[in-house]
């Protein structure tokens, strides 16, 4: 017994075998009641054969397969090439290497974006390794992920406002329990991809590119098991000047071009089921006559375990003129902000409020719908409706099948219904 409790001590995960593991298991089993005697917990040996079997020699492998056959109206204002597409729009697959007991190595080699040719996106979206330093202060180097907004349960549609983006970092992180602390040193737009792209209702297109350094951090206190708050900011730094291009005509933009989003959030849960929760941003752009500006939203988020028939997601919110979120939000296939918000910029001050609700019928059978507005102040004519109604099959554990009904409205675009229909399957292994 006293060899068995050592053994599972001190297992090598790059050399253990399924026979050896296998072995362990039976011989923990046999040998529980003398493991018991030595005082040795039979409970979490049993977890470390756990662990030694989900990451058998170290490494551990899943993936993801996303395919969508989506069929739309002769004209459309969706990303949608023809009146249908086939697309591949998301295929992962994970790699997961345990070092040792304090370092891991983590991959993600795959697309989230549709592709024609699944081969032509295929890329290292993700490729870090993470350890533990002195103090028990977790630190990540490599390309990793930041969603600080998904990770706080601030968003439940597409995508968040900001963050939810891969980079090449640093990050540090460390947990008091009550209090915890993370600090991003990251590259961006090293690419020389756009930061800001978008053609306004004159027609004029304007972009910006430059590459920057990011700073960003979270500090979240959970004051108890109902309340939490915290404060995060993404400061961009430019490296030089950013270069401006209106109409195909560079214009310097001398000693400008850092962007700072400065946020606040907080979480109330005033019964299991029930949380009230809002996240505020203020954001200062150095660019041609660019104002400081902000954004806000409040939440109310209800489970199904108190309605029984549905899960609801009610949400009301407000963009200033030129606030400028990095991804496109509230979208199903680039729907309600790709108007107002053309390149994540709002060209108007913008309100926003949607519902969204989620039934699960039984194991197997699910639906969902959602209903989101988004109306500019002063420029009704480009007031964008859009409802989607789906309905879930999970023909197995690794295979789901979805039917989904989405339809936009909106002058600005020039279409009164511009609908679309899309057969989802998804497969997880």
């Amino acid at each position: 017994a006293s060899i068995i409790a050592r053994s599972l001590a001190y297992v090598d995960f790059d050399k253990a075998s399924k026979q050896d593991v296998e072995m362990l298991k039976r011989l923990v089993v046999e040998f529980s009641d003398e493991l018991s005697a030595l005082g040795v917990r039979v409970d979490e040996l049993d977890a470390r054969v756990a662990v030694l079997e989900k990451d058998l020699g170290g490494w551990s492998l899943a993936g993801v397969m996303e395919f969508n056959a989506k069929f739309v109206d002769d004209d459309t204002v969706r990303d949608v090439s023809g009146k249908a597409d086939f697309d591949i729009d998301k295929y992962r697959i994970f790699l997961r290497k345990r070092i040792d007991e304090k370092t891991s190595f983590t991959a993600r080699l795959g697309s989230s974006g549709g592709h024609e040719n699944g081969a032509a996106g295929m890329e290292w979206e993700q490729y870090y390794i993470t350890t533990t330093l002195p103090y028990d202060i977790e630190f990540t180097f490599g390309r990793a992920p930041i969603d600080w907004e998904g990770d706080l349960g601030l968003y439940a549609d597409d995508d968040a406002w900001w963050g939810d983006f891969n980079r090449q970092m640093f990050k540090f992180k460390k947990d008091w329990g009550m209090a915890n602390l993370e600090l991003v040193f990251a590259r961006a737009y090293d690419n020389g991809e756009d930061i800001v792209s978008y053609t306004d209702p004159d027609g004029d297109e304007y972009s910006v590119t430059a590459e920057y350094f990011l700073l960003a951090g979270l500090l979240n206190f959970d004051f108890s098991e109902k309340v939490s708050a915290g404060i995060l900011a993404y400061y961009l730094i430019a490296d030089d000047d950013p270069v401006v291009d209106i109409n195909s005509v560079i214009i310097p933009e001398p000693g400008g071009g850092d962007v700072l989003t400065f946020g606040a959030y907080a979480k109330f849960q005033f019964h299991p089921s029930v949380e009230l929760k809002g996240l505020y941003y203020y954001q200062d752009i150095d660019l041609r006559d660019a104002d400081n500006t902000n954004a806000w939203k409040i939440i109310l988020d209800v489970n199904q375990d108190l309605l029984k028939f549905t899960s609801l997601w009610l949400e009301y919110a407000q963009f200033e003129e030129g606030f400028w979120v990095n991804n496109q939000p509230y979208a199903v296939n680039d729907g309600l902000l790709g108007y107002i918000a053309p390149g994540g910029m709002f060209l108007e001050d913008t309100t926003v409020f949607g519902v969204r609700a989620a039934q699960q019928w039984s194991d197997k059978w699910s639906t969902w719908e959602r209903y989101w507005v988004a109306d500019p102040d002063d420029w009704s004519d480009a007031e964008t409706n859009n409802f989607t109604f789906a309905v879930g099959y999970q023909y197995s554990p690794a295979i789901y099948f979805e039917l989904a009904y989405d339809v936009l409205d909106s002058d600005g675009y020039g279409y009164d219904s511009d609908s679309l229909i899309r057969f989802q399957t998804v497969v997880n292994f």
